[in-house]
């Protein structure tokens, strides 16, 4: 009877032995992560498909570590983005892992070779991929009528260079490659993942889209980076700006400013003569705002001579008739006294000494005096006074403060007063001369790594000392690339046409930025089997008729297939929707177990694989994940199926619940599950076929018209057509399962095969019975409609789960996360 156990065949044996690795496979995926994801409800992936079983692009799943906390360097984040936490990673790929995944690539063939990024730093900051605004190949469109590729391919390089979480998360990435890789194969890796990360710069950008913004970017660097190398390289990266887009003054700044000149010495060119005084001594402003300019001061020296006397005291009573006598003291130095004569105005005062002799051995140490002496008597008077001034020339300058931010190339100026600006003698010569001053020298900056590195290769600066050259007649500054720098080793890189382009010189830029899925929690996972039970249940109920005429098809296979479908439509609508209660509900409780189930294994498997061989073998993985969630969706739909096959083929003229207890009655809990192994020979068969099409025809769309993904209503339109024709193919490869299954709920109706023959879910003696009595043929009755049946299944099913999850805030734009590369500058 039907609650009879099933005996163990040779045929049964050989089925569970072919099923044990994909079910051995799955157990270990998710047991030995488990109890380390749980406790921190942390599933991290990245698959830029628009179905997250299907990795379109083959990126790389994220991974995360066993972390420990640590607070990242203050930045400028809001509450949408994430910052990663401090971790440490396992560099050994344990013995289990090595054979979960040798086992994934016996299984499902090799996968495209490439390395993953270890997108855990400190620092790094995660903003939500829906902030951008548009995609990134518009973005890369519109920013690069103002950052050059060269510019944004050269800052990716500073940042890597200067930017602390920036140059962690590039060297993490560099440990997780496996050190079995080719050379090749890391280049390609390393190549890969520079254009992401550049490309994640160039997103970054998006804020500084302007001429105000480009100052403001300027500004930002410089602040954060204050180093003298720095700075040398930030003049270097702006200057691969347009002439109409260079912030030429500051670029001036920078190069001063990591040049720092002070002035150490000033060198007379001139020392003049005719001065009587000290002249002031001004030296150029340095170009950089704030700078503080050099202070000096003249040493001056005399001639031994009077060079000019100067009126005190005018004094009144004096005469031109008896002129006054101006005596002044006898030279400290044997020498010639000097000849005075004064001039007399018309009120009696001295307006001027007139200097017949200014004569010679006088000396500044021991300035000389003046005497007036005559008035005429009876007269009041007041005696004049007067001081002789030496006539002085510059004997040298010295620096008092050489001041600070002074460029190679400015021209530094020392300007001395004039004898006649200090009140000196009208024909006085004036001083001149030069500024010496020392700089910071410009260097050479090296890797730490070896010449030969792809590493250093990719993150090589050009020399400090190339400083860039302002062009008089143009404004602008430009840096002369010596012919030696320019590397062969990304020449050769394919640049995409998904909008992935390549500098010459400073390598290639992504076609998207790094992303990775933020973390999900129990919602988000209730959100994937909601919308996965919906679209099934939508999906199998709105195409029961086609599923009606394909069960009577291969429950009656002597009937014509136009006389099934003719006198099925003359039965009326009810007919046609026959079945329709239990094929709800059924997938209702399968599409929540696939989908969802699909989704979580597929991270926990990648997260057991680490994230560079979950790049190798993403295929593998998804396939691996479907396994395990069909298993398990099986085993909650097999009762439904059951119950709707025994009502379309006539079986069983009640209603859902009716022919639900009936079988319960006749055959116990046994009864429902007694086609699991035919349920799971067609399903499983049909999801390895289902997702391996899908996946190849939507690249091959997205290869041939990249411009598909760049909208929801063509990305949507990629996704039917996908799994129309997935599911015509994977209709045809499980329908001989499928014949089985019919019969084996409906032994009465088919006349081809027994219930000993059965054996109540030998799959194997079930279809070479049916070979034996009815030819191989037999096996593909009714493949027609459900060819149709898997067609329009599969291409609702994904278009209707993709809308659900953009409803449900759960679609890869929801869960996204890119690489803020310059969120963390300010």
């Amino acid at each position: 009877g039907h609650g009879r156990p099933n005996p163990l065949t040779g045929r049964r044996l050989l089925m569970y032995l072919a099923l044990a690795p994909s079910i051995l496979l799955f157990t270990h995926a998710v047991a030995s992560p488990l109890p380390t994801l749980l406790s921190r409800q942390r599933f991290p992936t990245k698959t830029s498909s628009t179905h997250p079983p299907i990795p379109r692009n083959r990126k790389s799943p994220t991974r995360t570590c066993v972390c420990h906390a640590k607070p990242p360097p203050e930045s400028s984040h809001d509450e949408n983005e994430e910052i990663s936490p401090t971790c440490r990673y396992n560099q050994t790929l344990s013995r289990r892992r090595a054979m979960m995944v040798a086992s994934l690539a016996i299984a499902a063939g090799s996968a495209q070779s490439g390395g993953a990024w270890a997108t855990v730093a400190p620092g790094i900051v995660w903003s939500p991929r829906k902030a951008i605004e548009s995609s990134p190949r518009k973005i890369y469109q519109e920013e690069e009528k103002i950052f050059s590729l060269r510019f944004v391919t050269y800052l990716t390089r500073f940042l890597l260079n200067y930017d602390g979480p920036s140059k962690r998360f590039w060297d993490e990435a560099a440990r997780e490659i496996p050190i079995s890789y080719t050379s090749k194969q890391v280049k390609e890796t390393r190549l890969r993942q520079y254009g992401e990360f550049a490309a994640s710069v160039e997103v970054g950008l998006r804020r500084f889209n302007s001429r105000d913004g480009i100052k403001e970017l300027l500004v930002d660097l410089s602040r954060k980076f204050t180093s003298t190398s720095a700075r040398r390289q930030l003049a270097i990266l702006f200057s691969f700006l347009s002439k109409d887009e260079q912030p030429t003054r500051e670029i001036t700044n920078l190069i001063a400013q990591a040049d720092n000149g002070t002035v150490t010495q000033i060198q007379m060119t001139n020392k003049g003569s005719g001065y009587t005084k000290p002249p002031l001594v001004q030296i150029s402003q340095p170009v950089v705002d704030g700078g503080r300019p050099a202070l000096a001061k003249p040493i001056m020296k005399d001639l031994g001579s009077i060079g000019k006397i100067e009126i005190s005291n005018p004094g009144y009573g004096y005469n031109n008739s008896t002129p006054p006598t101006v005596k002044i003291d006898p030279p400290v130095n044997d020498g010639t006294p000097a000849i005075l004569e004064p001039i007399i105005s018309s009120q009696g005062t001295i307006d001027d000494i007139r200097i017949v002799n200014a004569g010679s051995g006088y000396s500044i140490s021991k300035p000389p005096t003046i005497t007036i002496e005559g008035f005429l008597e009876g007269v009041s008077h007041v005696t004049a006074e007067a001081v002789p001034r030496l006539e002085l020339y510059v004997g040298g300058i010295t620096v008092v403060n050489g001041g600070d931010s002074y460029g190679v190339d400015q021209d530094v100026k020392v300007m001395i007063q004039t004898p006649e600006e200090t009140g000196g003698m009208k024909n006085g010569i004036p001083a001149t001369a030069i500024a010496n001053l020392k700089y910071k020298p410009r260097g050479k900056r090296s890797g730490g790594l070896p010449p030969e590195s792809i590493s250093q290769q990719l993150t090589q600066l050009l020399p400090d000392n190339m400083v860039p050259v302002i062009d008089n007649a143009t404004g602008a500054y430009s840096v002369e690339i010596p012919f030696d720098h320019v590397s062969s080793s990304w020449l050769p890189a394919k640049v995409s046409r998904c909008g992935g382009a390549l500098d010459p010189v400073f390598g290639p830029r992504g076609c998207s930025p790094v992303e990775r899925e933020k973390t999900l929690d129990v919602t988000a996972y209730g959100k994937f089997a909601i919308s996965g039970a919906l679209c099934a249940a939508i999906s199998h109920a709105a195409l029961t008729p086609l599923e009606v005429i394909k069960t009577k098809a291969q429950t009656d296979p002597t009937r014509v297939l136009g006389e099934i479908i003719s006198s099925t439509f003359k039965q009326g609508i009810r007919e046609l929707y026959r079945g329709t209660g239990p094929t709800a509900v059924g997938f209702f409780v399968g599409g929540s177990m696939g989908f969802g189930f699909t989704e979580l294994f597929r991270r926990l498997i990648a997260e057991s694989a680490g994230p560079a061989y979950s790049e190798q073998f993403s295929v593998p993985i998804v396939i691996s994940a479907s396994i395990g969630a069909v298993i398990l969706s099986c085993i909650g739909v097999v009762p439904f199926e059951a119950t709707r096959i025994k009502m379309q083929s006539g079986e069983s003229s009640g209603g859902f619940i009716a022919t639900l207890q009936e079988i319960g009655k006749e055959s116990g809990l046994v009864g429902y599950y007694e086609g699991l192994n035919a349920i799971l020979f067609k399903e499983i068969p049909f999801a390895l076929c289902k997702f391996a099409v899908f996946d190849a025809v939507c690249q091959f769309i997205y290869d041939r018209y990249p411009a598909a993904r760049e909208s929801l209503f063509s990305a949507l339109l990629v996704s039917v057509i996908g799994g129309a024709i997935s599911g015509a193919i994977s209709a045809v490869v499980s329908h001989p399962a499928d014949t089985v299954l019919t019969s084996l709920y409906s032994e009465e109706g088919t006349g081809a095969t027994s219930e000993e023959d059965l054996d109540k879910g030998d799959v194997v003696g079930a279809m070479r019975e049916k070979i034996a009595s009815g030819g191989l043929g037999s096996l593909f009755v009714g493949v027609g409609p459900r060819v149709f049946f898997a067609a329009a299944l599969l291409g609702s099913e994904f278009l209707l789960y993709d809308y659900l999850k953009v409803l449900l805030q759960v679609s890869p734009d929801d869960l996204g996360q890119y690489l803020d590369a310059l969120r963390n500058i300010k």
